[in-house]
């Protein structure tokens, strides 16, 4: 199947220091920075305002909320400040969250963040967020191909009682998730770099079109990448695992 130029978010900026104004025990703001998106944040409450310090400055020119419950009619604003007090603005971005979507991407243009601060009014008792994802998109050059394996696994067992009587365990949860397999066509060598990029270790968001909101969070699964040389460009594959919707893979 084609589609529109899509693209990544990746290279996830990792903040030293997080504050929350609200959150609830066992569901930590640092929960959000967690790999693991069915580790989540809540709120307990319908705002909250997140702080973000960073080691050193970086442009964030892509943004992900991951697992949350937010809707249309959710206030999001991206604030960029010159100090850890979070006293002087630099520059404020609203994000439109499209409603029914849990997995959320946008693309910004903010120069030389170090002090970042996520603001949420929502109509939600309590917010509750999965994964914050601020770090770099990354478009494809072209089109792409792709197709995916829908996957659904109930991990179970067989045990036998002690009247010899067998029966099957299981979780409650059992995770869903998509395997993609991505193709680019006749792209320029000089992308090669940039594609090398996309293999490195770390969960990734993978956004089939940039003209939308809707994204996928998971890890490029190849561990080598393979250019094929052709005119008139070169070929590329990979493989992208999206993390399971429940279970917590």
């Amino acid at each position: 199947m084609n589609a529109a130029n899509g693209g990544f978010i990746l290279n996830r900026y990792i903040p030293t220091d997080v504050t929350a104004d609200y959150e609830t025990v066992g569901f930590e703001i640092t929960n959000a920075f967690d790999p693991i998106a069915s580790l989540k944040y809540r709120a307990g409450n319908a705002t909250a305002t997140i702080r973000m310090t960073f080691e050193t400055p970086f442009d964030l020119t892509g943004f992900a909320l991951i697992r949350h419950n937010l809707n249309t009619s959710a206030t999001v604003k991206l604030r960029s400040y010159t100090d850890g007090n979070f006293s002087t603005l630099i520059v404020e971005n609203d994000v439109t969250v499209s409603g029914g979507i849990d997995t959320y991407a946008t693309f910004i243009n903010m120069n030389e963040v170090q002090y970042l601060e996520l603001y949420i009014s929502s109509d939600q008792d309590d917010i509750e967020i999965g994964v914050i994802y601020p770090g770099e998109s990354f478009q494809f050059p072209r089109n792409y191909k792709w197709g995916f394996k829908r996957r659904f696994k109930t991990p179970k067992k067989t045990e036998t009682s002690d009247y010899g009587i067998h029966f099957e365990t299981y979780p409650e949860e059992q995770p869903e998730w998509n395997e993609y397999q991505i193709e680019f066509e006749h792209v320029d060598q000089d992308y090669f770099d940039q594609y090398k990029a996309l293999i490195r270790p770390g969960k990734k968001i993978f956004i089939p079109s940039f003209t939308g909101p809707f994204c996928h969070y998971g890890i490029v699964a190849n561990d080598a990448l393979e250019a094929h040389r052709n005119r008139p460009g070169d070929t590329y594959g990979l493989e992208f695992f999206e993390d399971a919707i429940t279970g917590g893979i």
